[in-house]
């Protein structure tokens, strides 16, 4: 689950997240990846305020997505930007 803020992505255009997983590396030989399903990218409910003395607020987003079973005992990262 990561929290954006745009309001549109190219994940739901078929775009994957890229993740590195340390233990599928070490034992599987898998570095950096694209992977992941079911991704969805939506807004949220949540605001927060981005000027206080103009009280102007802006939305975010949420993206989740499945993981492959074989990252399931791994501690995957992602990074914000690549």
């Amino acid at each position: 689950f990561l929290n954006l803020e745009k309001q549109d992505s190219l994940y739901n255009l078929g775009m994957q997240p890229l993740m590195f997983c340390p233990l599928a590396a070490s034992e599987l030989g898998i570095g950096w990846k694209r992977v992941g399903t079911d991704i969805s990218y939506y807004l949220n409910p949540f605001t927060k305020v981005t000027n206080e003395r103009k009280r102007a607020s802006c939305y975010s987003a949420s993206m989740i997505f499945k993981l492959p079973d074989r990252f399931s005992d791994d501690n995957p990262n992602s990074p914000h930007f690549y």
